[in-house]
């Protein structure tokens, strides 16, 4: 990675926090970058870099070795919606897997069971932890929800139900 300064991007680019937008000095009516993977890259000196990557230096000064999208959503690179993490919190926030049957995280279908057939489950520094079985997909994420805040507190990714309380 070439050593890419804040005052450096600051010569080339303008970046504006509440937009999450960067546009070059020299034409501010073009905004640059271009979508991959759903996150927006930006190419200067003849490498790419992720823009939320440079948001946080053009802002902070600094480029951590990971920012996270506080939203899940990869083109989002409003600075509010920014912060360094390490690679655990950053694995905390994924959202469900695409390929998920039920497409709730933590939650499957235990097999061969019919009274508590779904299964919750949580993955802490690389170990799954098995939360318990429920009798609907319903109780099971609520139960991964409990657990995601107790292991992960404000980098945990939560099923849209909620969390009984």
């Amino acid at each position: 990675m070439l050593d890419l300064t804040q005052a450096r991007l600051k010569e080339l680019y303008s970046y504006d926090p509440l937009t999450g937008l960067f546009t070059h000095l020299r034409m501010p009516e073009r905004q640059v970058g271009h979508k991959a993977h759903g996150y927006v890259y930006i190419n200067i000196g003849g490498h790419g870099y992720r823009a939320h990557r440079l948001a946080w230096l053009y802002v902070h000064g600094h480029m951590p070795d990971m920012v996270d999208h506080i939203n899940g959503i990869r083109d989002d690179n409003r600075i509010a919606n920014l912060r360094p993490v390490d690679r655990q919190g950053n694995s905390a926030n994924r959202r469900s897997n695409k390929s998920s049957r039920l497409g709730i995280k933590g939650v499957s279908i235990k097999k061969g069971s019919i009274r508590s057939p779904y299964c919750a489950f949580i993955t802490v520094n690389r170990k799954r932890i098995q939360i318990g079985v429920f009798a609907t997909a319903d109780e099971a994420a609520h139960a991964y929800n409990k657990a995601a805040i107790k292991h992960f507190g404000e980098y945990a990714c939560l099923n849209p139900i909620g969390v009984d309380e």
